[in-house]
């Protein structure tokens, strides 16, 4: 029982980071962090709409934070009481998420992105 408290724990905190990163970026709060990530980016990219740039980031990071830790209960949950079913539809989920939202926002975030190289 400790062990699933133990990892609970822990992925609970990693996945509380991320998923706050992603609502930081939505918010454009604090400044700082905002700062540090378009500073990254705009060494190899230049940045066409900085807003729909950071909320689509931000929304990508909280959507994938919730995933991840939905997969954590449930792995929990089936490792426990043997309920293997729940990690099939799991399973289905991730990569219904992965194939189809993920994407969504991977291309609206690279439409926002220009690489400097290839800018005439």
């Amino acid at each position: 029982m400790n062990f699933y408290i133990f990892t609970l724990a822990i992925c609970s905190i990693i996945f509380l980071i991320y998923a706050l990163n992603g609502v930081f970026y939505i918010l454009k709060k604090p400044e700082a962090i905002i700062n540090k990530k378009l500073s990254k980016t705009k060494r190899i990219y230049e940045i066409t709409n900085v807003d729909e740039y950071l909320s689509n980031l931000g929304k990508l990071n909280l959507y994938s934070a919730i995933i991840l830790y939905a997969g954590v209960l449930i792995s929990l949950y089936a490792d426990k009481y043997r309920y293997q079913i729940s990690m099939y539809i799991y399973i289905v989920i991730y990569f219904a998420y992965f194939y189809l939202i993920r994407s969504r926002f991977m291309r609206k975030i690279e439409k926002c992105l220009i690489r400097k190289e290839t800018k005439d």
